[in-house]
């Protein structure tokens, strides 16, 4: 009798910021922050991806600057910065959460879905990131139509 084979990691890659432009919350990331934010993706513990679920951690009571393990979903193994954006490459984790994920990425599509940073750091007069930006995780959510 052997083992079935384990089933691969889906993986996924998405451009989480661009150098220089507003986000969704208008933020703006200077190329030097996105260049230590990449940094972070090769260092211990790795940057985790899961949902946001504002409403269910204030239940939990768990801060939303910080990441919920139990609710990890994918793990961030690469980043690159490509004609200054940020794309990170993730495996979705074998895990309830993770199957979540992935079901959510081929049911209705990347481009209807809102990945962003979640950290510490300090915003300017111009709501430009200072330096010294820590990343604790990146969160997922349905984009608002």
């Amino acid at each position: 009798m052997h083992a079935a084979p384990k089933k691969e990691r889906f993986l996924f890659s998405v451009n989480l910021l661009t150098a220089n432009e507003p986000t969704a919350d208008g933020r703006i990331y200077p190329l030097e922050e996105l260049n230590k934010v990449l940094e972070r993706f090769s260092k211990s513990p790795t940057i985790i991806v899961q949902e946001m679920n504002e409403v269910e951690r204030r239940i939990k009571k768990i801060p939303v600057q910080l990441p919920w393990m139990q609710q990890a979903m994918a793990d961030v193994v690469k980043g690159e910065i490509v004609d200054g954006d940020l794309v990170i490459h993730a495996l979705c984790r074998h895990s309830r959460e993770g199957s979540k994920l992935e079901g959510i990425i081929k049911g209705i599509g990347m481009e209807n879905l809102r990945f962003f940073p979640v950290g510490y750091g300090e915003i300017d007069a111009n709501k430009v990131i200072k330096p010294g930006y820590q990343l604790n995780y990146i969160a997922v959510e349905p984009k608002k139509r």
